[in-house]
């Protein structure tokens, strides 16, 4: 079983010396959680509506969640990005993007990804190689994704 010790948290077995404090900043060793929410920046194009963004980190791994239903988008160019992660994503693997439902998007299916070293997600066509455009549209567009990443 696992150890748990208040300052430092709970620490899974290995054959490491458990008397000794470093033991428990380690990989084996489940150290952060927390919940919250985060506010979205949406790249190259004016976003107005309501948005819900949250989050979930555990250890290492950070979970966002991001709807908004019926919003308008005006004045898009360019690829499609969302800033304002509320962890910067390690730099070694790209984090991956789940999108259950996306009319805001100019090709569908769509996919994204969130970049190394960054708190962006980069939306993308279905291939996951060519970026994709928000669509301009008034009270009508919607996005229901889901994005996890290592920080």
């Amino acid at each position: 079983g696992g150890v748990l010790q208040a300052n430092y948290g709970i620490s899974f077995p290995s054959p490491a010396n458990t008397s000794d404090p470093s033991y428990y900043s380690g990989a084996t060793t489940l150290n952060a959680y927390e919940e919250g929410t985060w506010t979205p920046t949406f790249g190259n194009a004016t976003f107005s509506g309501t948005f819900n963004a949250s989050y979930t980190r555990i250890g290492r791994e950070v979970t966002v969640y991001l709807t908004f239903i019926n919003s308008t988008i005006s004045g898009s160019s360019g690829s499609a990005y969302i800033t304002g992660l509320p962890y910067t994503c390690n730099s070694t693997v790209y984090g991956v993007v789940s999108l259950s439902y996306a009319n805001s998007l100019s090709k569908n299916p769509s996919s994204g990804f969130v970049e190394v070293s960054s708190n962006y997600i980069y939306m993308r066509d279905g291939t996951g190689y060519l970026g994709t455009a928000w669509l301009d549209g008034t009270s009508s567009r919607s996005i229901m994704l889901k994005a996890s990443y290592f920080v």
